[in-house]
Protein backbone atom coordinates (compact mmCIF):
# COMPACT_ATOMS: atom_id res chain seq x y z
CA UNK A 1 0.00 0.00 0.00
CA UNK A 2 1.47 3.42 -1.26
CA UNK A 3 2.29 5.39 2.12
CA UNK A 4 1.44 8.79 2.45
CA UNK A 5 4.43 11.57 4.56
CA UNK A 6 3.00 10.80 7.54
CA UNK A 7 3.24 7.26 7.49
CA UNK A 8 -0.50 6.39 6.88
CA UNK A 9 -1.76 4.95 3.99
CA UNK A 10 -4.60 6.71 1.52
CA UNK A 11 -7.08 4.59 2.92
CA UNK A 12 -6.41 3.95 6.61
CA UNK A 13 -8.31 6.80 7.78
CA UNK A 14 -11.41 3.86 6.62
CA UNK A 15 -10.01 1.81 9.62
CA UNK A 16 -12.25 4.37 11.93
CA UNK A 17 -15.38 3.95 10.36
CA UNK A 18 -18.46 2.30 11.68
CA UNK A 19 -20.89 -0.11 10.62
CA UNK A 20 -22.40 2.52 8.45
CA UNK A 21 -20.00 3.51 7.03
CA UNK A 22 -18.18 0.49 5.59
CA UNK A 23 -21.63 0.05 4.16
CA UNK A 24 -21.44 3.07 2.43
CA UNK A 25 -18.18 2.76 0.96
CA UNK A 26 -19.17 -0.43 -1.09
CA UNK A 27 -22.57 0.81 -1.94
CA UNK A 28 -20.84 4.04 -3.44
CA UNK A 29 -18.96 2.06 -5.65
CA UNK A 30 -21.55 -0.07 -7.44
CA UNK A 31 -21.90 1.26 -10.51
CA UNK A 32 -25.97 0.20 -10.71
CA UNK A 33 -26.41 2.51 -7.59
CA UNK A 34 -24.88 5.31 -9.57
CA UNK A 35 -26.94 5.09 -12.70
CA UNK A 36 -29.76 5.08 -10.68
CA UNK A 37 -28.55 8.04 -8.62
CA UNK A 38 -28.08 10.24 -12.01
CA UNK A 39 -31.61 8.85 -13.55
CA UNK A 40 -33.50 9.54 -10.05
CA UNK A 41 -31.56 13.02 -8.53
CA UNK A 42 -34.07 14.62 -10.13
CA UNK A 43 -37.55 12.61 -9.92
CA UNK A 44 -40.13 13.78 -7.02
CA UNK A 45 -39.49 12.40 -3.31
CA UNK A 46 -41.74 9.91 -2.96
CA UNK A 47 -40.51 7.95 -6.82
CA UNK A 48 -37.13 8.56 -5.75
CA UNK A 49 -37.56 7.20 -1.95
CA UNK A 50 -39.15 4.19 -2.63
CA UNK A 51 -36.49 2.94 -5.18
CA UNK A 52 -33.97 4.05 -2.51
CA UNK A 53 -35.52 1.58 -0.37
CA UNK A 54 -34.01 -1.07 -2.45
CA UNK A 55 -30.65 -0.43 -1.85
CA UNK A 56 -31.63 -0.61 2.00
CA UNK A 57 -31.76 3.81 2.16
CA UNK A 58 -34.10 6.14 3.08
CA UNK A 59 -33.40 8.73 0.03
CA UNK A 60 -30.35 8.87 -2.25
CA UNK A 61 -27.31 9.75 -1.47
CA UNK A 62 -24.69 11.50 -3.23
CA UNK A 63 -21.80 8.32 -4.47
CA UNK A 64 -19.21 10.71 -5.14
CA UNK A 65 -19.02 11.78 -1.27
CA UNK A 66 -17.15 9.22 1.14
CA UNK A 67 -17.99 8.68 4.72
CA UNK A 68 -16.11 10.98 5.92
CA UNK A 69 -18.80 13.35 4.55
CA UNK A 70 -21.85 11.71 3.61
CA UNK A 71 -25.43 12.00 4.66
CA UNK A 72 -26.90 8.32 4.52
CA UNK A 73 -29.92 7.39 6.35
CA UNK A 74 -30.07 3.66 6.29
CA UNK A 75 -33.70 2.02 6.52
CA UNK A 76 -34.76 0.70 10.08
CA UNK A 77 -35.36 -2.81 8.14
CA UNK A 78 -31.52 -2.86 7.35
CA UNK A 79 -29.86 -1.40 9.79
CA UNK A 80 -30.81 -2.63 13.55
CA UNK A 81 -28.71 0.33 15.24
CA UNK A 82 -31.17 2.79 14.19
CA UNK A 83 -32.56 4.21 17.71
CA UNK A 84 -36.72 4.24 17.61
CA UNK A 85 -37.53 7.35 19.98
CA UNK A 86 -40.82 8.96 20.98
CA UNK A 87 -41.29 12.74 21.54
CA UNK A 88 -42.39 13.48 25.24
CA UNK A 89 -42.97 17.15 25.12
CA UNK A 90 -41.16 20.64 25.28
CA UNK A 91 -38.56 20.46 27.49
CA UNK A 92 -34.61 21.25 27.18
CA UNK A 93 -32.90 19.37 24.62
CA UNK A 94 -29.77 17.91 25.27
CA UNK A 95 -28.50 17.88 21.32
CA UNK A 96 -29.21 21.25 20.44
CA UNK A 97 -25.32 22.03 20.48
CA UNK A 98 -23.46 18.92 19.23
CA UNK A 99 -20.16 19.39 17.36
CA UNK A 100 -21.41 17.00 14.83
CA UNK A 101 -23.01 17.29 11.60
CA UNK A 102 -27.15 17.40 12.42
CA UNK A 103 -29.20 16.06 9.51
CA UNK A 104 -32.95 15.65 9.45
CA UNK A 105 -35.08 13.37 6.98
CA UNK A 106 -39.18 14.12 7.05
CA UNK A 107 -40.32 11.33 4.54
CA UNK A 108 -43.65 12.75 3.07
CA UNK A 109 -45.76 9.25 3.85
CA UNK A 110 -44.10 8.43 7.35
CA UNK A 111 -45.26 9.41 10.58
CA UNK A 112 -41.60 9.32 11.78
CA UNK A 113 -38.98 11.62 11.29
CA UNK A 114 -35.20 10.48 11.04
CA UNK A 115 -32.01 12.63 12.43
CA UNK A 116 -28.61 11.98 11.51
CA UNK A 117 -25.74 13.00 13.61
CA UNK A 118 -22.54 12.14 11.90
CA UNK A 119 -18.42 13.05 12.03
CA UNK A 120 -15.70 11.64 10.37
CA UNK A 121 -17.68 7.98 9.32
CA UNK A 122 -19.15 7.75 12.76
CA UNK A 123 -23.08 7.75 12.84
CA UNK A 124 -25.94 7.80 14.69
CA UNK A 125 -29.47 7.70 13.59
CA UNK A 126 -32.62 8.24 15.27
CA UNK A 127 -35.98 7.36 14.14
CA UNK A 128 -38.86 9.74 16.42
CA UNK A 129 -42.10 9.63 16.26
CA UNK A 130 -44.33 12.23 17.51
CA UNK A 131 -44.53 15.58 17.09
CA UNK A 132 -43.24 18.61 18.58
CA UNK A 133 -40.00 20.90 17.31
CA UNK A 134 -37.25 18.37 17.40
CA UNK A 135 -34.99 20.85 18.50
CA UNK A 136 -37.31 21.63 21.93
CA UNK A 137 -38.70 18.56 22.99
CA UNK A 138 -37.97 15.78 25.24
CA UNK A 139 -37.17 12.36 23.78
CA UNK A 140 -38.23 8.90 25.26
CA UNK A 141 -37.04 5.31 24.34
CA UNK A 142 -39.76 3.55 22.27
CA UNK A 143 -39.15 0.78 23.57
CA UNK A 144 -36.05 -1.09 26.01
CA UNK A 145 -33.98 -3.45 24.13
CA UNK A 146 -34.66 -6.90 25.04
CA UNK A 147 -31.46 -8.11 25.44
CA UNK A 148 -27.95 -7.12 25.79
CA UNK A 149 -27.08 -7.96 22.65
CA UNK A 150 -29.36 -5.62 21.56
CA UNK A 151 -28.42 -2.85 18.86
CA UNK A 152 -30.57 -0.46 19.88
CA UNK A 153 -29.16 -0.93 23.55
CA UNK A 154 -25.31 -0.09 21.91
CA UNK A 155 -27.16 3.28 20.46
CA UNK A 156 -28.97 4.55 23.20
CA UNK A 157 -25.48 3.99 25.24
CA UNK A 158 -23.88 6.64 22.22
CA UNK A 159 -26.97 8.85 22.64
CA UNK A 160 -26.48 9.44 26.36
CA UNK A 161 -22.85 9.63 25.32
CA UNK A 162 -23.68 12.10 22.36
CA UNK A 163 -26.04 13.95 25.19
CA UNK A 164 -22.97 14.68 27.52
CA UNK A 165 -19.64 15.41 25.32
CA UNK A 166 -21.66 16.45 22.51
CA UNK A 167 -19.86 14.77 19.81
CA UNK A 168 -19.52 11.29 18.48
CA UNK A 169 -16.79 9.96 20.52
CA UNK A 170 -14.40 6.96 19.03
CA UNK A 171 -14.60 5.24 22.22
CA UNK A 172 -18.28 4.34 21.67
CA UNK A 173 -17.43 2.79 18.62
CA UNK A 174 -15.63 -0.57 18.16
CA UNK A 175 -13.34 -0.89 15.28
CA UNK A 176 -14.39 -3.39 12.64
CA UNK A 177 -12.18 -6.66 12.78
CA UNK A 178 -11.90 -7.17 9.56
CA UNK A 179 -11.04 -3.08 8.92
CA UNK A 180 -7.59 -3.58 7.67
CA UNK A 181 -8.77 -6.53 5.09
CA UNK A 182 -11.54 -4.50 3.44
CA UNK A 183 -9.78 -1.33 3.68
CA UNK A 184 -7.40 -3.68 1.02
CA UNK A 185 -10.68 -4.76 -1.28
CA UNK A 186 -11.30 -1.26 -1.45
CA UNK A 187 -7.72 -0.16 -2.48
CA UNK A 188 -8.31 -3.25 -5.34
CA UNK A 189 -11.76 -2.27 -6.54
CA UNK A 190 -10.53 1.34 -7.09
CA UNK A 191 -7.51 0.28 -9.08
CA UNK A 192 -9.27 -2.80 -10.44
CA UNK A 193 -11.66 -0.08 -11.92
CA UNK A 194 -9.25 2.11 -13.61
CA UNK A 195 -7.07 -1.00 -15.63
CA UNK A 196 -9.04 -4.14 -14.89
CA UNK A 197 -5.53 -6.72 -15.82
CA UNK A 198 -4.06 -8.03 -12.02
CA UNK A 199 -0.75 -7.30 -12.71
CA UNK A 200 -1.54 -3.41 -13.32
CA UNK A 201 -3.65 -4.23 -9.81
CA UNK A 202 -1.18 -5.78 -8.11
CA UNK A 203 1.83 -3.03 -9.38
CA UNK A 204 -0.83 -0.39 -8.05
CA UNK A 205 -1.52 -1.60 -4.87
CA UNK A 206 1.83 -3.70 -3.67
CA UNK A 207 4.17 -2.56 -5.62
CA UNK A 208 7.17 -3.41 -8.73
CA UNK A 209 9.47 -5.08 -6.41
CA UNK A 210 6.66 -7.29 -4.43
CA UNK A 211 5.20 -8.12 -8.24
CA UNK A 212 8.46 -9.24 -9.30
CA UNK A 213 8.47 -11.57 -6.27
CA UNK A 214 5.64 -12.82 -5.29
CA UNK A 215 3.43 -12.57 -8.57
CA UNK A 216 1.88 -16.28 -8.42
CA UNK A 217 0.65 -15.06 -4.78
CA UNK A 218 -0.12 -11.21 -5.95
CA UNK A 219 -2.62 -12.73 -8.57
CA UNK A 220 -4.42 -15.03 -6.37
CA UNK A 221 -4.83 -12.14 -3.50
CA UNK A 222 -5.75 -9.34 -6.33
CA UNK A 223 -8.55 -11.90 -7.81
CA UNK A 224 -10.17 -13.23 -5.06
CA UNK A 225 -9.94 -9.36 -3.70
CA UNK A 226 -12.16 -8.65 -6.46
CA UNK A 227 -14.65 -11.06 -6.35
CA UNK A 228 -15.21 -10.61 -2.56
CA UNK A 229 -15.26 -6.80 -3.45
CA UNK A 230 -18.17 -7.04 -6.15
CA UNK A 231 -19.96 -9.58 -3.99
CA UNK A 232 -19.90 -6.45 -1.00
CA UNK A 233 -21.01 -3.97 -3.53
CA UNK A 234 -23.65 -5.90 -4.32
CA UNK A 235 -25.80 -6.63 -1.41
CA UNK A 236 -22.90 -7.86 0.80
CA UNK A 237 -22.13 -4.35 1.99
CA UNK A 238 -25.97 -4.86 3.91
CA UNK A 239 -24.59 -7.53 6.11
CA UNK A 240 -21.75 -4.79 7.12
CA UNK A 241 -24.57 -3.39 9.42
CA UNK A 242 -25.46 -6.44 11.57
Amino acid sequence: MVRSRDGRGPYDWMLELSAEGWAWEFLRRNAYYRREYETLRDADRVTAARAALHWGLLQFSDPDVDARAAIVFWSPVHNQSVLPLVTAGDGPNALNDVKCKVSVLEPDDSLRRHILYSCSGLFLQLSVRGEGDLSAVRYMIDALPEHSSDRKLLALRRLADLSQHKRLRPEMYSRQRRGPRLARILQILDSFDKDPAYRSVARDVFGEKRVKEEWDNLRDHVRRAVVAGRKLTQNGYLKLLG
